[in-house]
């Protein structure tokens, strides 16, 4: 052993042999504890990076990003309870791809892919509970595309077709919503969503379309064809305006009152939309306008003398001495066509 070396383990030894055995110890754990952290920074160094390959996705999504991932041997991660899924950064866009191309993705639910595989012997009425069932599901999955929305769910009714329009039901649609945290949709949307579900679905009106959230709140229900609060689009917003106008007024009559800031005031408006159509037709016989006029007149005169057989006794002048029958006979017929 070189001197210099053998110096310093003499010097190292009578270092360690003048200590006590919790100093010992101290200097122990020190050098345990800097060992492992030079080895934990040199496994962190080596890790890969991961980055999000996808995310917000539904359970069924995820769970078929997952048995692709295994499947193919990537290694990835989960993160946000599950629904992001993380990948090695210099494997995300060929993994993405790949799965993209397979149509792994789908959404929520079961939507129209139910009839990729035709299974023989299959019923109408399995036919029409399918369709049902892929209807509702894509009617869901685009509703929870809308940035307040977390999940949908979409109950329709779907009547069976009658030959007699008497006995034909008419369809109707429930949504339930699951909204994120904080969020509240807008009027006009809840109507995009109503008139959305009301023309995706033959025959269905948006009167019968109800919407309700998770916590039971009543989102939208029409009332007579209506729409929100049984008012339209414009109605509401008339009831709105109408009553910020009566609040601004109340409170600028209260403010000289009781000062600036003190007061506040709220307006429920109950206005009355409703319409009456009335119809009426007369007709007045002195301010007519003659259109046209048909007039047809006629006269017959007639004149017969009949002899007579027995001869008058009394009778002392010349001439005839029998009778004379006269016929004077005249009409008329008159048309006219009157406009009003």
């Amino acid at each position: 052993m070189p001197a210099l070396l053998k110096s310093l383990w003499e010097q190292a030894t009578r270092f360690w042999s003048a200590r006590t055995v919790a100093q010992r110890i101290l200097f122990a754990g020190i050098a345990v504890s800097v060992v492992a952290a030079f080895a934990l920074l040199i496994l962190w160094f080596n890790q890969p990076d991961y980055r999000v390959l996808f995310s917000k996705l539904s359970q069924d999504d995820a769970n078929r990003v997952m048995e692709n991932l295994k499947a193919s041997k990537t290694p990835y991660r989960l993160e946000d309870g599950g629904q992001t899924v993380m990948v090695p950064a210099d494997q995300v866009s060929e993994t993405r791809i790949r799965i993209a191309g397979e149509g792994k993705l789908r959404g929520a639910g079961l939507g129209y892919e139910v009839f990729d595989e035709n299974k023989v012997g299959q019923t109408d009425f399995v036919q029409r509970i399918n369709y049902q069932r892929a209807l509702q599901g894509e009617l869901a999955r685009t509703i929870s595309e809308f940035p307040q929305v977390e999940k949908a769910r979409v109950h329709l009714v779907l009547p069976a077709k009658s030959l007699f329009i008497e006995e034909q039901r008419k369809p109707s649609a429930s949504v339930v919503l699951t909204l994120k945290t904080g969020a509240k949709l807008e009027p006009k949307q809840i109507q995009g969503i109503v008139n959305f579900v009301a023309m995706s679905v033959e025959g269905l009106e948006p009167n019968r379309v109800t919407i309700t959230d998770t916590a039971g709140k009543i989102v939208y229900q029409a009332k007579d064809g209506a729409s929100i609060d049984g008012l339209t689009s414009t109605q509401f917003e008339f009831r709105n305006t109408y009553q910020q106008n009566m609040e601004r007024r109340i409170e600028e009559l209260l403010t000289p009152i009781v000062g600036g800031g003190k007061s506040i005031a709220k307006v429920a408006a109950n206005l009355d939309f409703s319409q009456k159509v009335t119809k009426r037709q007369s007709f007045d016989p002195n301010k007519t306008v003659v259109r046209s006029e048909t007039r047809e007149e006629s006269s017959t005169y007639q004149s017969a003398a009949v002899d007579g057989s027995v001869p008058e006794t009394n009778f002392r002048g010349d001439g005839f001495s029998g009778t004379e029958n006269n016929v004077d006979q005249g009409s008329e017929r008159r048309i006219t066509n009157r406009e009003t």
